[in-house]
């Protein structure tokens, strides 16, 4: 992954976890990993925990939900279990 593209991310994620708690949202984790897998944010609101996949693009026109395929998808739900299990 380029620094470029490595930046953009972060300040994506960085964003993202600002707005969560200024929403009310308190951040446990960022960026917690796993073997093949990652969550860019844990957090939780009320007593609900929240797992966010945080995406970022540039120049293109679309909803970011959109861009998680199903084999994502499956590697975030494998991982929030992992978290929960843990």
């Amino acid at each position: 992954m380029s620094d470029q593209r490595r930046a953009t991310g972060e300040a994506g994620e960085a964003y993202v976890a600002g707005r969560l708690e200024r929403e009310g949202y308190r951040i446990l984790e960022r960026n917690w990993r796993i073997r093949g897998g990652e969550i860019d944010i844990v957090a939780l609101d009320d007593d609900e925990l929240v797992f966010v996949e945080v995406r970022v693009r540039r120049g293109q026109i679309g909803d970011a939900e959109g861009s998680v395929n199903s084999r994502k998808l499956a590697t975030l739900l494998r991982a929030g279990q992992r978290y929960v299990d843990a």
